[in-house]
C-alpha cells in the first residue's frame, strides 16, 4: 500500500508487506509437485486499501482472471486484475472536510511454482486516465513486490498549472533477476527452487487541492484491468552477469 502525506515534502511511502498481511492475512501452504510439467497455479490473493476491497474466497469490488501459458519448458502467467471501481474522483473524498486525499489498492497473489522451476521477472503496465482544473494536482504511483522486496516502483508527478481533459498516463514496470530496470528499488531477491511465492503490485492515486471548487479525476483506462505478468526459468539456467 502507497501513502502520501500532503502537508510535507511529496514523497511516497510504501507500508511494509507484513503489515497488510496484519490486517488481512494468507498463508502460502501450496508445496511443488514432483512433476516438473506442472503449471503454475494461484492459490491465494486479495485486495486491500482505501480504492479496493476482496478476496479469493470473499467476493468484492476485484475480481482475478489467471492465465498460464508454456514456452518449451518453462512457463509465463498473467494475472489479470479487473478493477471497476479503483479511481480517484475529487467530489467523493474520504473526508468532506479535506479535498487533498489519495487512493490505494495493494494486491497480492500466492503462486504455487512448479517444481524445477522459479520466477524470473515481473512485468506490469497501468494505464490511467485523469481529467482535472487548473490549481489541482496529482501524484501517481505504482510498486512491484516478489515475496518481502520490492523489486521495482514509479512515481509520475501530473502538474497543477493546466486544465486537462482525459489525457493518458502509462505506469509501466519491469523487474528481473538479469536485468535490473531503471526504477527497480533493490535487487531481485532469491528464490529457492520450486518455492511458493508471493507477487504483488501496489497502486496509489493521491490530489493536493486547495479546495473542492478545483476539480479532479482519475481512473483506470477502460476495460479498467492491469495485467501483472510472470515469466518462469528452469533452475538450472545461469544468472547473466
Amino acid at each position: 500500500m502507497i501513502l502520501a502525506s500532503p502537508k510535507k515534502k511529496r514523497v511516497v511511502f510504501f507500508v511494509p508487506f507484513h503489515a497488510i498481511l496484519a490486517v488481512c492475512c494468507f498463508h502460502v501452504t501450496a508445496q511443488a509437485s514432483e512433476a516438473t510439467k506442472q503449471s503454475p497455479t494461484l492459490t491465494e490473493w486479495f485486495a486491500l486499501g482505501s480504492g479496493c476491497r476482496a478476496k479469493h474466497d470473499a467476493p468484492g469490488d476485484v475480481q482475478v482472471q489467471f492465465e498460464s501459458s508454456t514456452f518449451g519448458s518453462t512457463f509465463q502467467v498473467s494475472l489479470k486484475f479487473s478493477l471497476p471501481k479503483y479511481s480517484l474522483d475529487g467530489a467523493n473524498p474520504i473526508n468532506k472536510e479535506h479535498p487533498t486525499f489519495a487512493r490505494e489498492c495493494a494486491l497480492r497473489s500466492a503462486i504455487k511454482v512448479p517444481a524445477g522451476q522459479k520466477i524470473r521477472a515481473l512485468r506490469t503496465n497501468i494505464p490511467f486516465v485523469f481529467s482535472k482544473d487548473s490549481g489541482a494536482k496529482a501524484q501517481l504511483a505504482a510498486q512491484l513486490h516478489l515475496g518481502n522486496s520490492a523489486v521495482a516502483s514509479k512515481v509520475s508527478e501530473i502538474p497543477l498549472q493546466a486544465k486537462v481533459e482525459h489525457q493518458k498516463e502509462n505506469i509501466a514496470l519491469n523487474a528481473s533477476n538479469q536485468l535490473l530496470a531503471a526504477t527497480s528499488s533493490e535487487p531481485f531477491p532469491p528464490q529457492e527452487c520450486g518455492a511458493a511465492k508471493i507477487v504483488g503490485l501496489d497502486l496509489s492515486i493521491t490530489n493536493w487541492r486547495d479546495s473542492f471548487a478545483q476539480k479532479i479525476s482519475v481512473n483506470l483506462e477502460k476495460p479498467k484491468t492491469v495485467a501483472l505478468d510472470i515469466e518462469f526459468e528452469s533452475c538450472q539456467m545461469p544468472l547473466a552477469k
